[in-house]
């Protein structure tokens, strides 16, 4: 008599395999997220840099004077007869949550936004119209550069 050969996986074989595959993907997905925290940090750099850009642009044409601003979103500078005109203002990744913000006083600027990393304690991205560039625990609250 020949016996019968089984061609296949038992049940159990096929759940330890799916319990493995779970717990790869639970890893790679929990290392994702904080390369994307990373990423909007990234940009936020980068966004806060060209808004500094446009700013100097602008004092250059108005005799060296930027637009006043107590603590408004950056978004709310740009469009038609604003004075950042119509240029492609980026707003924060995660908003609402997060803004870009200025104060201005008409003779100098502090730009900011939230940071996500690190978490604790709140970080700021601040660039000062007096050329300081840095990360701040403290959020600005007028022109004067905190850096």
């Amino acid at each position: 008599m020949r016996k019968k050969q089984n061609k296949g996986f038992t049940l159990l074989e096929l759940l330890v395999v799916s319990a493995m595959l779970m717990i790869i993907a639970t890893f790679f997905l929990v290392r994702l997220s904080g390369s994307q925290d990373s990423a909007r940090d990234t940009k936020r750099r980068s966004d806060i840099k060209n808004y500094q850009v446009a700013l100097e642009n602008y004092a250059i044409k108005n005799d060296f004077v930027y637009p006043v601003a107590n603590g408004n979103e950056l978004t709310a500078l740009c469009g038609s007869g604003r004075p950042l005109g119509d240029l492609s203002c980026p707003d924060d990744p995660r908003s609402p949550t997060f803004r870009y913000r200025i104060f201005s006083d008409g003779d100098s600027y502090v730009l900011w936004a939230r940071l996500e990393k690190p978490n604790t304690p709140i970080t700021y991205f601040v660039v000062c119209s007096t050329g300081e560039v840095g990360d701040s625990t403290v959020q600005p609250n007028s022109a004067n550069c905190p850096l």
